[in-house]
Formats: C-alpha cells, structure tokens, sequence
C-alpha cells in the first residue's frame, strides 16, 4: 500500500523529527508529505530514490512493486490534483512529480539503477568521466563482438549474435543481484561497467538486425 510518507529519515536533516509548516507554521514529522493540521502539502525533503518509491534499497527489485509504488506516488503528488490550489501548491506538486519521475526511470533500468546505487556508495563506473578503463580482457572481447556485428551482413551471422550479447546482458545483471547482496561494492563496479558494454553491443546487435529485417521486407 502506497502512503504520502516515506520509510527512511530524510537526508541531511541534522535528526530532528519534524519541521514547521510553511502555511500554518504547525510542527509536521519529517515523513509527512501534508500538514496535518492544514493538509496542506510541504516541500519534498533530499533522500534517496529507494526512499522516494517507499521501497528497500536492493538491487533486485520487482517489476511488480516498482510500478505500484511510482503509480500510487504519481496519484497523490500529480500536479493536476493541485489545480485549483495556490501557486506555491502546485509549485511543489511539480518538484514531488519530477523527483518521482527522476526515481523511476532510474531505478526501472538495470544498468542505472546499479550505477545509482553505486554513486551512493560514492564509486563512479569506469569511464563514466572519459576516463580509460584499465581492463584490457573486457576492452578486448568488446572489441572483438564489435568487429563481429560490424562486419555481419545477413541475419544468420547477426542472430547468434544478437543472443549472445542478449545473455551477457542477462548474466550481469544477475550477477549484479548477487554482488549489491553481498555488499561486495569493487566487484559491482566491475560488474556494472561490463553491464554498460554488453547493453551497448546488444542494442547495436539488435538494431542491425532489424535494419536487415526491414530491408528483407522492402
């Protein structure tokens, strides 16, 4: 069940455990999104995207719960529902949606959702900033599946290739899971980078694949 409230303490709140309403100056709790004694809505505090969805803070998330809690965030905090309420109202109506949106689309992608979680573990994947990744075994393979998809030119020769980088993708991902489980956070930067490879080569496979599809159709 989706509530207004969120399950973590709110980042960067010095501890306390609530804050005057900006509309009746009442105190509200921290996890409160609405005044209770105005129901007015209050301004959305730092936290995490798994804070912000009401969901753990895993690697393996279910489809399932992920869209259950944006869907039910996105129902109290859409801005059409602060229409007839006052500037500031929908001002922060829009800051909530834009956060969730922001939580969503990130946490809904494997290879996102591993480099945020990274980040706040405070690594950056490799070569995120232009600079050189220092796996030559990984620089190698990806080299070589390059040249291979460059280099096909009929559906036979791209569809192994296709399900090939379509299960490394698979494989990484999983193993991600298990590594983010363990806390193993070095092996999950290794992880995640070849995760960032295999995802680019899959989706080169599969768009030459299909561009040899609509040209067999033509």
């Amino acid at each position: 069940m989706v509530t207004a409230s969120n399950s973590s303490q709110p980042q960067g709140t010095g501890g306390a455990s609530s804050r005057p309403c900006w509309s009746c100056e009442e105190d509200v709790n921290l996890r409160a999104s609405f005044c209770h004694q105005c129901g007015v809505i209050q301004p959305p505090l730092p936290m995490d995207h798994f804070s912000r969805l009401g969901l753990p803070r895993n690697y393996d998330l279910k489809d399932d719960d992920l869209e259950r809690q944006y869907f039910g965030f996105q129902r109290s905090f859409h801005p059409d529902r602060f229409a007839g309420k006052t500037p500031r109202e929908q001002a922060i109506s829009m800051e909530y949606a834009a956060n969730i949106n922001d939580a969503y689309e990130t946490l809904r992608d494997p290879l996102l959702r591993a480099e945020y979680m990274l980040r706040i573990e405070g690594h950056e994947v490799a070569g995120s900033n232009g600079d050189t990744v220092e796996d030559p075994a990984l620089l190698m393979e990806v080299m070589e599946l390059n040249e291979l998809i460059v280099g096909a030119d009929t559906l036979d020769q791209l569809m192994p290739l296709v399900e090939r980088t379509n299960a490394e993708v698979l494989a990484s991902e999983i193993a991600l899971g298990v590594v983010f489980a363990e806390n193993d956070i070095e092996r999950a930067a290794n992880i995640a980078l070849r995760l960032r490879y295999m995802k680019r080569l899959s989706d080169q496979a599969r768009q030459s694949a299909a561009a040899l599809q609509s040209g067999r159709g033509n």
